[in-house]
């Protein structure tokens, strides 16, 4: 599972909204850059709706709060929060339009199915009425063959 996350990042290389103390920063920008991580470290209230929304996660250290930076967690958490909804959403809505094109390309392949059985129902056709033909126009010849040399 852990590994899978690694990966994950790795590939992904997400841009991670941080609003951590003064102690942690350098250390939680490090281990987000070694894992394959890309950090952004904001706690300014003034901007961190916009960062956290432009990010592929939010990382909120409560190990020293103070007056300043308590507004910016909650403002960065609910816009994460709502954007995360937002992006649901659009899941949501994305597997709903998968579904239907799926649906609607079962049905194309379907029909197509059927006009080929139709197709070949009307090639046998054809087939056997040019075969009945050439069986009767062979049939003819032979009598008047026959007819000739009597």
């Amino acid at each position: 599972m852990l590994g899978t996350c690694l990966e994950n990042v790795k590939t992904q290389v997400p841009l991670v909204h941080n609003i951590t103390n003064y102690v942690t920063v350098n250390d939680v920008a490090n281990v987000l850059l070694a894992c394959g991580g890309s950090p952004i470290m904001s706690d300014d209230i003034e901007e961190v709706e916009e960062i956290t929304s432009i990010c592929g996660g939010l990382n909120i250290n409560i190990g020293t709060l103070n007056q300043r930076t308590i507004p910016a967690m909650f403002a960065a958490g609910k816009k994460a929060e709502l954007d995360s909804r937002k992006a649901q959403f659009r899941k949501e809505k994305l597997m709903k339009v998968q579904e239907e094109a799926k649906r609607a390309m079962d049905e194309v392949v379907s029909e197509c199915n059927n006009y080929d059985l139709e197709m070949d129902k009307e090639i046998q056709m054809k087939v056997m009425e040019l075969r009945d033909l050439a069986k009767e126009r062979t049939d003819n010849a032979i009598k008047a063959v026959i007819q000739a040399l009597a």
